[in-house]
């Protein structure tokens, strides 16, 4: 079947998440790989999830 890469849709092509967490001095910026696409900002598709996600089943 063939392939497709298209843009992560957890963290936006950026390959990794963000959060802040604020303590008594101010706020952390912690930032961890994503999980869905393994920090590498792609994820990859087969036709047929393609067509499942564009239809929703």
């Amino acid at each position: 079947m063939s392939r497709y890469t298209t843009v992560c849709p957890v963290c936006k092509g950026k390959g990794r998440m963000s959060r802040v967490d604020k303590t008594d001095k101010g706020s952390v910026w912690k930032f961890q790989m994503c999980y869905k696409c393994k920090g590498t900002g792609r994820v990859n598709h087969t036709i047929l999830s393609l067509i499942k996600n564009l239809l929703h089943i």
